[in-house]
């Protein structure tokens, strides 16, 4: 229960934080409207009793439900202004707010996306499913609690006796319902295990990728045995959790029934009918108090199981979130430009590996130096990579960007200095000039056109119906444009001319082109990126002859290093793999 209280505050404490007007607003209307609640069901209504019994006259019962209705119609009025005009609108946007703290959170940390995707899928599940109710499921406590607390104090002002049946009711009646809860956020835990697998199968019999494979291998009956298999031991557990849950419902439900239903009525009546100590307002006022004791129980039981399930996904949240703060707080703020990025004895390890997959590399990017890192698939070239842009911490050794210590700069003023074309590139569905210059706003049109003229797009882009405002994939709008392979990449390769960056990496910035426009791309890459620090990762050697330093990479080592005329005279690993790709060229 502990545990379930600090996860909960914890989101109550960002909540506040980003719309604190709101939270004290809400809270204050279902207090409000709590307390109403439990004066209107259960003080009146014995007041009323007891003024027919004392037969006074009707015009003052007329006053009384004149001032009884004006009450009724304010507090109404302030619980549908908040309700139907200002509710809705703070909760769309606290739920926003935690949605781009999500996909900030993941998109600062220092692990590679993979090694969070898990919890990041886990977490934004959560927030669509529990985030739009989850300020009503607050609120809904705060008014079950006032309204109760109301009906209680009442009891214990008139009748000590009846208060000590209640707090034997409720606080036996809240045990039960921890227990409940408990085996219920168990049982979230445990679904993320067998929803995963699901999920799995659900992706590859969807996506395009899998489709040749499922049909040509015949992999559908593996794939639909490993589901139903899935499914049937999910069963089993859910019918072992729902056992445990059934046995503490049934002794709440009953416990509920023998003290609220059977025990608090017949000691009403016997203080009514026989002591005669009790008026009938006071009896009708504790019978209706049952009803509303029962209800409220109930309703704070079942939010009690919304925060405890809300907390397993609260803890993956605060998990991403809090180590994002732990790295990008108190660093240091790095705004000179990036003149040198130095590695020194590098290496690192992915988890659960025992060899290295980089061991002891020392290299050095100089501003104005253009830089090609090449090597065979699996030489460890992509895991330098992620170790220069900050998306990896080494396991041994130091990377230094201008002397300093790259893990005590501010990553987010690093990110600002660095462009990357990665291999795997993607193009989003949103306009042309979004894609190229990733702005909304403040868009330089006669630099987005150079750029497409540079890549050799512009013709293509002139003659789309909307060009560069163009919504490009059909992801949200039938009439998007869709490009082929080959103009996509040219279109990734665009931003880096669009941006002036300190560091520009590019990862097979033409695996997609032919050998003509590669060559004519390389051209232009070359001439523009003179004053900076350019970094290219590419297979084929033919484009790394005119570049600055060509380091060679071997099973997680730099084997060589040099320009490319050195590299060839050394007789080397380079100069076999150059070879061998120049003579499929002849």
């Amino acid at each position: 229960m502990i545990k379930i209280i600090k996860e909960n505050y914890f989101v109550l404490k960002k909540l506040f934080k980003l719309n604190s007007i709101f939270i004290v607003v809400a809270s204050m209307v279902s207090l409000l409207n709590g307390v109403s609640m439990g004066f209107v069901n259960v003080i009146f209504l014995g007041y009323l009793f007891d003024l027919i019994q004392t037969k006074v006259s009707f015009s003052y019962l007329i006053n009384v439900f004149i001032w009884f209705g004006g009450y009724l119609v304010i507090t109404h009025l302030i619980y549908s202004l908040y309700e139907k005009y200002y509710k809705d609108i703070q909760i769309d946007k606290l739920n926003s707010s935690i949605n781009v703290k999500l996909f900030q959170s993941v998109l600062k940390s220092m692990e590679s996306i993979n090694e969070i995707r898990e919890d990041f899928l886990f977490v934004f599940k959560g927030i669509k499913k529990k985030g739009p109710t989850y300020i009503d499921e607050c609120m809904s406590l705060v008014f079950n609690i006032s309204m109760l607390i109301t009906v209680i104090v009442f009891m214990l002002k008139m009748r000590q006796n009846f208060f000590i049946l209640v707090f034997i009711f409720q606080g036996s009646y809240t045990l039960f319902e921890n227990k409940i809860a408990g085996f219920k956020s168990e049982q979230t835990v445990a679904e993320k295990k067998y929803y995963k697998k699901s999920e799995y199968i659900d992706r590859v019999f969807y996506l395009k990728e899998f489709a040749g494979e499922i049909r040509i291998l015949n992999l559908k009956n593996i794939l639909l045995s490993i589901f139903r298999n899935n499914i049937q031991e999910f069963t089993i557990k859910k019918m072992h959790w729902g056992k445990k849950i059934f046995y503490y419902q049934m002794l709440a439900e009953v416990f509920k029934i023998v003290i609220l239903y059977v025990s608090l009525p017949i000691y009403a009546m016997y203080e009514l009918f026989v002591l005669r100590t009790i008026s009938l307002g006071l009896f009708a006022a504790i019978m209706n108090s049952i009803g509303s004791i029962a209800f409220n129980s109930s309703s704070i039981s079942n939010s009690i199981k919304f925060f405890s399930e809300s907390s397993v996904y609260i803890e993956k949240y605060r998990k991403i979130v809090v180590k994002e703060d732990n790295i990008m707080g108190n660093k240091k703020h790095f705004k000179d430009k990036i003149n040198k990025i130095s590695l020194d004895n590098v290496s690192y390890r992915y988890n659960n590996q025992e060899a290295n997959s980089l061991n002891n590399i020392s290299i050095t990017l100089i501003k104005n130096q253009k830089i090609a890192i090449v090597g065979e698939n699996g030489s460890g070239k992509t895991t330098l990579i992620k170790l220069i842009l900050g998306l990896l911490k080494p396991t041994s050794g130091q990377i230094r960007i201008n002397d300093t210590d790259f893990s005590l700069l501010n990553k987010n003023d690093y990110y600002d200095k660095v462009g990357c074309i990665f291999q795997e590139f993607n193009v989003f569905a949103i306009s042309v000039k979004e894609n190229i210059s990733l702005k909304e706003n403040n868009i330089d049109s006669k630099v987005l056109w150079n750029s497409l003229r540079n890549v050799d797009l512009i013709k293509i882009i002139e003659g789309l119906k909307n060009g560069i405002k163009s919504e490009l994939t059909r992801e949200y709008d039938k009439q998007g444009v869709t490009l082929s392979g080959g103009q996509n990449q040219k279109l990734a390769v665009s931003r880096a001319f669009y941006s002036k960056f300190d560091l520009i990496i590019l990862d097979e910035p033409t695996s997609a082109l032919d050998p003509q426009s590669e060559y004519n791309l390389f051209k232009k890459i070359k001439e523009y990126f003179t004053h900076n620090i350019m970094v290219l990762i590419t297979h084929r050697l033919s484009s790394v002859k005119d570049v600055d330093m060509i380091y060679f990479m071997k099973e997680g080592s730099i084997s060589e290093y040099g320009n490319h005329e050195e590299l060839m005279n050394k007789n080397g690993d380079y100069k076999k793999l150059f070879e061998i790709q120049a003579s499929k060229y002849k």
